[in-house]
């Protein structure tokens, strides 16, 4: 699934949840005789019905996040208009405004909205609450922003060691296939839209098999680490080095001409064949380099560079490049 899908369906169901409890706050706003608060109700509901029909757009992340935060401060209007009249029911809606916060929003951002939900809706409601229930009212919320923020940091914490789990090779630590067909999505978005160049470097250790049939897999899997420590210790911090599967390598490289990509593939060729590994092993790298367009895909970017490699691996030890 696309992250523009993934961020829709999650609107979609924020804002049909959203519009539930609208609902209910209008029906019992309706069962009481408030019909002005009803009323704001009702039009906080159109808002977020309109936002929602503007989802088949498929919009960006910061789109989405737009949307959203325009929804929820729609609700907040309607919250502070109905507190404002006086309405002591009123004053329990603010609870999952806050919470919701923490589900939809970003840490920051939530903490942010909490604050000036619990600034608003306490001023608004000094003028008809005692002394007591409005120090009631302002603790509670107080209790929720802590809580809230509590769950928000866990869940932070959490998503953080999942991504690194899922982009991650649990053997050389370097990002895994999975993240460079998104890497290269973002590299080639920047192509079209910026005119930013990018390159793509594939890596394949020559005659690795002789390895494992000589000094078994174990010795195997050092040199695989020990090739991407070298790897890594000679390239820039914006590149990006990826697993592509066995003992083959990615290396992406955002702005960075052809012509400088190819430096990297042959100070990188040569390094590694001066090093001597683990066990005593020296072994050598093949390279295949090519640059990034505005036509290529994901798929086309890779194949070019896969062919380049095969044509080095013709003669071991070598830099190919493989023009569009």
């Amino acid at each position: 699934m696309s992250d523009n899908r993934h961020y829709q369906l999650l609107d979609q169901r924020t804002y049909a949840s959203a519009v539930a409890c609208l609902m209910l706050f209008v029906f019992v706003h309706i069962y009481e005789g408030y019909w002005i608060q009803a009323l704001a109700g009702f039009g906080a509901c159109l808002v977020i019905c309109l936002l929602a029909w503007r989802l088949s757009a498929n919009p960006t992340y910061e789109e989405s996040r737009t949307l959203r935060l325009t929804a929820w401060a729609s609700i907040l209007m309607m919250l502070c208009f109905t507190i404002q009249s006086n309405t002591l029911g009123s004053t329990y809606f603010t609870f999952p405004l806050m919470l919701s916060a923490w589900i939809v929003f970003p840490k920051g951002l939530a903490f942010s909205l909490n604050i000036v939900t619990a600034v608003l809706t306490t001023i608004l409601a000094t003028r008809w609450l005692l002394p007591l229930d409005l120090f009631r009212y302002s603790t509670s919320q107080l209790f929720v922003i802590c809580v809230g923020y509590v769950y928000a940091a866990v869940i932070e914490r959490n998503q953080d060691e999942l991504a690194q789990l899922a982009n991650t090779d649990p053997l050389t630590k370097i990002l895994n296939r999975h993240e460079l067909h998104h890497q290269l999505n973002h590299a080639l978005a920047n192509c079209r839209r910026y005119d930013r160049p990018a390159c793509l470097i594939m890596i394949d250790l020559d005659h690795f098999k002789g390895v494992n049939d000589t000094h078994g897999h174990l010795v195997g899997d050092q040199v695989l680490i020990e090739i991407c420590d070298i790897i890594k210790h000679r390239i820039r911090e914006s590149d990006l080095l990826f697993r592509y599967g066995g003992e083959e390598f990615a290396l992406l490289l955002p702005n960075e001409t052809l012509d400088q990509a190819q430096a990297v593939a042959e100070n990188l060729r040569d390094n590694i064949a001066k090093q001597t590994l683990t066990e005593q092993i020296v072994i050598t790298a093949s390279f295949g380099v090519a640059e990034a367009h505005p036509e290529d895909s994901d798929q086309s970017l890779l194949k070019r560079a896969d062919a380049a490699l095969y044509q080095a691996k013709q003669c071991r030890n070598e830099v190919r490049t493989l023009c569009f």
